[in-house]
């Protein structure tokens, strides 16, 4: 399987599987699929801090009085930073969850874009690398390079298409 995915990967895409450091090398035009089930946020589905504390309840005491919410009355309570949190309202937990999408063991994708972005404002800029997966059914997913990797455990994928239509010739 290895040597296949070498073959195409060269023949395909114009470079090696694995980098001078021989760790795995993935770029635009890649076939990759998922070794492992796991969630990953889709970057094009997160939602603001803002919208996700309007969600779970969270309301500043700003944002109370230009919305005309009523007072505290036993439904509510006051948090720690001056808002307010109104009973039986999600945790912000779930509400993470409920961002997240389910990649299974051997979908496959194809790279579409692959970018690197540098947090500025802190002392040292740390780099986040994003892929966008397309699947070829219309859907689409900007990941973290760094989450796909920990949850999904990426690998290439040309040899599995040869694996999947192999058929028996006999002579």
């Amino acid at each position: 399987c290895a040597l296949i995915n070498e073959l195409c990967c060269k023949h395909y895409c114009d470079h090696r599987t694995k980098n001078n450091k021989n760790r795995l090398d993935f770029q635009p035009r890649d076939k990759v699929c998922c070794t492992k089930n796991g969630y990953v946020t889709d970057r094009n589905k997160e939602v603001s801090p803002e919208a996700e504390d309007l969600e779970n309840g969270y309301v500043s005491d700003r944002a109370r009085t230009k919305q005309r919410l009523p007072g505290l009355d036993g439904g509510e309570r006051l948090r720690g930073n001056g808002a307010t949190q109104r009973d039986g309202s999600g945790d912000k937990m779930k509400s993470k969850e409920k961002n997240k999408e389910r990649l299974c063991n051997g979908e496959i994708f194809f790279i579409k874009h692959d970018v690197t972005e540098e947090e500025a404002g802190s002392q040292r800029s740390r780099k986040q690398r994003y892929l966008t997966l397309d699947d070829g059914d219309g859907r689409m997913l900007c990941v973290s390079f760094r989450e796909l990797q920990r949850e999904c455990k990426l690998q290439h994928a040309w040899a599995r298409t040869i694996h999947t239509f192999q058929v028996c010739v006999w002579e």
